[in-house]
């Protein structure tokens, strides 16, 4: 069963994950503490994609999966995790709230990719997270709002040209454009 954002705790997911996040990994805890109340309630969105059990954020896997992901994240902020939360609905390709094993590898494969791609770091940046939302949204020829099979592996094909997948978005994909030229990108 689909359960709706808005009827979940999501808050109190976000801070029980912070909480236990101090002990895994202090830089990310000190990192998410800096995000405002409002983002406290998305970022809750990122992370209840990955309980599954009554066990919650409480289970050292599940934990380490979220890590994996918020983990890339430049500075997340409140915009960052909106962003996030809407990449995250195109790579959950059986629209069921959450991420499985094949959706989180299709994560962070497109992650690793956009990772540095305008900033010198293995991070990935505001922008850069911006660029893979459009580029998503433009793989979804269909406009379901999710990445079916053919669109996937389309997508992961073509983005092995790095540079030339760029050029490509830059010059077929409007919104991926858009945010180019507000950051003066060149690729």
């Amino acid at each position: 069963m689909n359960t709706k954002r808005d009827t979940l705790r999501l808050r109190e997911i976000a801070d029980g994950f912070v909480e236990w996040t101090r002990k895994d990994d202090p830089g990310l805890a000190k990192s998410l503490d800096g995000v405002a109340m409002d983002g406290r309630r998305e970022l809750g969105g990122v992370i209840g994609r990955f309980i599954n059990g009554p066990a919650g954020v409480s289970d050292p896997a599940v934990r380490l999966r979220i890590r994996r992901l918020i983990g890339r994240l430049h500075k997340p902020d409140l915009n960052m995790l909106i962003t996030l939360n809407r990449v995250l609905d195109y790579i959950d390709i059986n629209a069921d709230g959450r991420l499985d094993e094949a959706e989180m590898d299709l994560g962070l494969q497109l992650f690793e990719r956009f990772s540095g791609i305008v900033s010198s770091n293995h991070t990935l940046s505001a922008v850069e997270l911006d660029l893979l939302y459009a580029v998503v949204r433009f793989a979804d020829s269909n406009g379901n709002g999710r990445l079916e099979e053919s669109e996937r592996k389309q997508l992961l094909t073509e983005i092995q040209g790095n540079r030339s997948f760029l050029r490509r978005q830059l010059s077929d994909n409007p919104d991926f454009r858009a945010v180019a030229e507000k950051h003066h990108l060149t690729f």
